[in-house]
């Protein structure tokens, strides 16, 4: 492959940190949806239980799905022009990239499928609904590097490809 001078810092761009806070939310969402799946009781007796759960491999599994079915969702809503906060941002990331609708979402939905699933699972905690947020926004703020780096290299292999296609229609 050849090398596409992609950077891997700190700096970001104001687009980056948009993409980075949308994709965090998405995560935060799915996350909630296992939360919520797996603490049915306030007992700190099934605490242990609780936290052997959400960070197995079936949590993993599930929650896999549940953001599989999400993004699906969101093409089928941009699809039917679904009037929601959801294709409003895209359409602004769309505008910012100077890209189509769905090449956007589908660059954000291979970023989003490509870091949640290295999400690391143990790292959640578990004590409460609070700690278990905060702990999702540190592994999201650990994986920042990646999830931009990840979201730089899509984006600049479309606009390769749509340079090379426009270079071929000349």
């Amino acid at each position: 492959m050849e090398n596409l001078n992609i950077e891997f810092s700190d700096n970001f761009t104001e687009l980056e940190q948009s993409i980075f806070e949308f994709i965090e939310n998405v995560i935060l969402g799915i996350e909630l949806k296992i939360w919520d799946k797996y603490n049915d009781s306030n007992d700190e007796n099934h605490k242990e239980e609780i936290d052997i759960k959400i960070k197995s491999t079936e949590a993993k599994y599930i929650s896999n799905s549940m953001m599989e079915y999400y993004l699906n969702q969101t093409y089928k809503n941009l699809v039917e022009k679904a009037d929601d906060c959801v294709n409003d941002c895209l359409k602004d990331f769309q505008e910012k990239m100077n890209l189509k609708n769905f090449t956007c979402l589908n660059i954000i939905s291979n970023v989003i499928m490509n870091c949640y699933t290295k999400l690391p699972r143990s790292k959640l905690n578990v004590e409460n609904k609070e700690k278990y947020k905060e702990s999702i926004f540190d592994i999201c703020n650990l994986m920042k590097k990646f999830i931009i780096f990840d979201f730089r290299l899509k984006l600049k292999e479309i606009k390769d490809k749509m340079q090379n296609i426009k270079n071929e229609e000349e």
